[in-house]
């Protein structure tokens, strides 16, 4: 469930900051911040659950958490939407190719 709540976190600092920002910067649109600010006491008090899930995630809760981060991020700009989801899923390949190396049996010498 840590991650969800890191991937919302997120989504929601995204989703935000392009509703506040679409007029321009005004100090008043860090008022619109504040349920995500709010959120940021209970990312840090699950870090370390946070961590043993990044450290034992299998490549399809990779890609699960990838298609809930695409689902939960919506903003106006399609363009820059979709590149986000792209890069997310690019940054999702590459973490599973790496893995990879890091799981794999270590090369037996030969006889």
């Amino acid at each position: 469930m840590s991650m969800e709540l890191v991937i919302n976190s997120v989504a929601e600092a995204i989703n935000t900051t392009e509703r506040q920002l679409k007029d321009g910067f005004q100090v008043t649109d860090l008022f619109g911040f504040v349920t995500v600010f709010a959120k940021i006491p209970e990312v840090i008090a699950s870090k370390e659950q946070i961590a043993s899930d990044w450290k034992n995630r299998t490549p399809e809760q990779l890609a699960a958490w990838v298609a809930q981060a695409k689902e939960k991020i919506d903003i106006a700009n399609e363009s820059l939407e979709r590149k986000i989801e792209k890069g997310l899923a690019s940054a999702a390949s590459i973490i599973d190719f790496v893995g990879e190396f890091h799981h794999s049996e270590p090369a037996q010498p030969e006889a």
